[in-house]
C-alpha cells in the first residue's frame, strides 16, 4: 500500500496545458535525439518582465495531505544559477545540460477552496543574465502523513530512556539491564513487559546520565537489576539506591540460571517460551509476545537444555513450551529433551531472524493497534522496546538497517495497526526503512 497518489501528469507532447494562461513559456522540440517535446522558458539579459509562467489545470486534492510537484529539469544561464518557482515555492537551480529531478512541496496551497489547487510554474528573471529553462515529465502527487514515529537517542542508553518516556511517573518497579551485553536482559524484557514496567540500560560500571534522569522522572518504588556483579557492578547498584530504597538483583552464575530465576517472577504461567541464549534476535521479538502472554522466556544452549532450565519447566509444568527460532538456533535435540519432560512443544520459526520475527508477530493476529520496528543486527534498541511492546500487546519486528526484509514487510502489510514506531536512530534503521514502514500502514 503506497502513501503516494498521483493526481496529474504532463509530458508536454501536446503543448502546454491551459496555453491561454501561459506567458513566455512554450512547448518546443528538445534537442535530444528522441525529439520529444519539453516546456521551455527563454529569458534575455535585458528582459523587463520579472518572470515567465504557465498554469496547470485545476486539480482537487485532499486538504491536509502533502502535495508535491515533481519534474525533470535542466537549464542554461550566464551566472550558472537562477530561480524557478512552483506556487510561490522558490528553489534555486544550477544551469546544466543534464536532466535532474526536482520535487517541490506546495502543501500550503491545498488548504484553499476545499482542496482545489491551481498550480503554476514560473522562471524568475535574474538581472543581466540570459537563461533558458526546460522542464519535462511533470507530475503532481499527494502523500499522506507517514504515521510512524522514531524513538531514539544519540546512544543506546539515551534510546532506552526515550522508550521509557512512554511510561508515567511513580512506577512500582523499573528493571535495569546491562546495555552492552544481551543475555540477562533477554529474559528480563518479557518480565518487564508482563509487569507493565520500564526497562532501562546502564553501563557495567556506571549509570549513564540519560538513565539517571529517567529514573528521577519515573521515581520507582523498587528497582530490579538483571544480572550479577560481573554484568552490573555493585557500584552501579549503589548509584541506583539513590533513586529507590528498594534495589534487588535477579542473577545466576550463568545466563541460563538468570533466565530461570526471572521465570520464577511469573505467577504459574500456562505457557513458557524457549530461545537460544547464544544470540539475541529470536528472544527480542519473542519477548514482546511473552510479555503479552504473561509468560517467561527461558534461555537454552543451542544443542543441550541446561539442567536449571529443565528444572524450571518441570517445576511449572506448563501446558506448552514454544520454541523461538529454527533448528540452527535451538536444535532438535533440545526439543526432544523438552518433550521428555512431558510438555507439549511447538515452534515459531522462519528461515532467517527476520522471518522468525514475522512468524512471532503473526501470533499477535492482524488487529494490534501499533507495531514496533528495530534493527536485527544489534540488540540494544530492541531490549527496552521489547518490554514496551509486550506491555502494549504489540508485535516487535526486526529489520535490516537499509531495507525491510520481505517476510517482515508482508506481515506489516497484513496487519491493520494504525501507528508504527521505529526504535533507534538512522544509523540503526535508515530513513528509507521508516518511509517504507509507513507505507504498510492503512
Amino acid at each position: 500500500m503506497s502513501r503516494r497518489r498521483t493526481v496529474y501528469t504532463n509530458s508536454f507532447e501536446d503543448g502546454l496545458p491551459w496555453a491561454r494562461f501561459a506567458h513566455g513559456w512554450s512547448s518546443v522540440t528538445s534537442s535530444s535525439s528522441s525529439g520529444s517535446k519539453v516546456a521551455r522558458s527563454r529569458m534575455t539579459a535585458g528582459q523587463s518582465d520579472p518572470g515567465e509562467y504557465f498554469h496547470l489545470p485545476m486539480q482537487q486534492v485532499t486538504p491536509g495531505e502533502h502535495t508535491r510537484v515533481a519534474m525533470a529539469s535542466r537549464g542554461t544561464m550566464g551566472q550558472r544559477r537562477g530561480w524557478v518557482t512552483a506556487n510561490s515555492v522558490r528553489y534555486q537551480t544550477s544551469g546544466s545540460s543534464s536532466w535532474r529531478g526536482v520535487s517541490v512541496n506546495i502543501t500550503g496551497a491545498t488548504d484553499d477552496d476545499g482542496g482545489w489547487i491551481g498550480t503554476y510554474i514560473e522562471q524568475r528573471r535574474t538581472s543581466g543574465v540570459y537563461s533558458v529553462w526546460d522542464i519535462d515529465n511533470l507530475q503532481m502527487y499527494t502523500c499522506r502523513d507517514n504515521r510512524t514515529t522514531r524513538i531514539f537517542g544519540a546512544t543506546r542508553y539515551e534510546t532506552a530512556a526515550a522508550i521509557t518516556r512512554s511510561y508515567s511517573a511513580r512506577q512500582p518497579v523499573v528493571y535495569v539491564a546491562r546495555g552492552d551485553a544481551f543475555p540477562d536482559a533477554l529474559a528480563g524484557a518479557a518480565l518487564a513487559g508482563h509487569k507493565g514496567a520500564p526497562l532501562l540500560l546502564v553501563e557495567p560500571g556506571r549509570v549513564p546520565t540519560a538513565a539517571a534522569r529517567e529514573l528521577e522522572r519515573l521515581d520507582p518504588a523498587s528497582i530490579v537489576v538483571l544480572g550479577g556483579p560481573d554484568a552490573i557492578s555493585d557500584g552501579v547498584v549503589q548509584q541506583l539506591r539513590g533513586h529507590s530504597g528498594q534495589v534487588r538483583r535477579l542473577a545466576g552464575d550463568l545466563r541460563w540460571e538468570t533466565s530461570a530465576l526471572v521465570a520464577q517472577e511469573f505467577d504459574d504461567p500456562d505457557r513458557m517460551y524457549l530461545a537460544t541464549g547464544r544470540d539475541f534476535p529470536d528472544a527480542l521479538s519473542g519477548g514482546a509476545l511473552a510479555g503479552r502472554d504473561g509468560a517467561p522466556v527461558l534461555l537454552t544452549d543451542t544443542a543441550t537444555l541446561p539442567p536449571v532450565v529443565a528444572d524450571e519447566i518441570r517445576r511449572v509444568r506448563p501446558s506448552e513450551v514454544v520454541i523461538l527460532g529454527g533448528p540452527n538456533a535451538v536444535q532438535p535435540a533440545v526439543e526432544s529433551q523438552v518433550r521428555a519432560l512431558g510438555v507439549s512443544v511447538r515452534r515459531l520459526q522462519g528461515a532467517t531472524r527476520y522471518a522468525t520475527s514475522a512468524a512471532i508477530a503473526e501470533a499477535f493476529g492482524n488487529e494490534p493497534d501499533r507495531s514496533y520496528l528495530a534493527t536485527g543486527t544489534d540488540f540494544a534498541d530492541a531490549l527496552a522496546g521489547s518490554a514496551l511492546a509486550g506491555h502494549t500487546a504489540s508485535p516487535l519486528l526486526l529489520t535490516e538497517p537499509n531495507q525491510i526484509p520481505a517476510p517482515v514487510n508482508a506481515r506489516l502489510t497484513a496487519m491493520s495497526e494504525r501507528t508504527g514506531h521505529v526504535l533507534g536512530g538512522q544509523d540503526a534503521v535508515a530513513a528509507i526503512v521508516r518511509d517504507r514502514y509507513g507505507r504498510t500502514l492503512p
